[in-house]
C-alpha cells in the first residue's frame, strides 16, 4: 500500500499571507470585532459562533478584564488599610510617649 503526496509550489507560495489573513479576526468578522487596540469586544458576548476560536478568545478577554477590576479593587483596599495601619501605629507611638511622661 502506498499513499502519495502532491504539494505543488503555488499551494504553499502564499502560505504566510494565507495563515495571517486565517489568524485576522478583523478578516472575517470586520473592525468592529476588536478595538484599536486590537482587544476583541466583550460587549457582546454572543457575538460569535459558540466554540469558536473568537468566542474563546472573547471569553477569556471578558474574564482578563474582570479580573482586572478586582485586583483593582484589591489595591484600593489595601492602599486604604497601609492608611488605617499608619494611623494607629502613629496613635500607639503617641500613647507610648504619653504614658512615658505620666511617671
Amino acid at each position: 500500500m502506498s499513499i502519495d503526496i502532491r504539494i505543488d509550489s503555488h499551494d504553499i507560495s502564499d502560505w504566510d499571507e494565507r495563515l495571517e489573513d486565517a489568524f485576522n479576526i478583523r478578516n472575517e468578522w470586520g473592525s468592529e470585532a476588536v478595538d484599536d487596540d486590537n482587544i476583541i469586544a466583550t460587549d457582546d458576548l454572543g457575538r460569535f459562533p459558540h466554540g469558536s476560536v473568537q468566542a474563546v478568545i472573547q471569553q477569556q478577554q471578558a474574564t482578563i478584564q474582570d479580573q482586572q477590576r478586582q485586583i483593582d479593587r484589591l489595591i484600593l483596599v489595601c492602599r486604604k488599610l497601609e492608611t488605617t495601619v499608619e494611623n494607629v501605629t502613629d496613635a500607639l507611638g503617641s500613647v507610648s510617649s504619653n504614658l512615658r511622661n505620666i511617671k
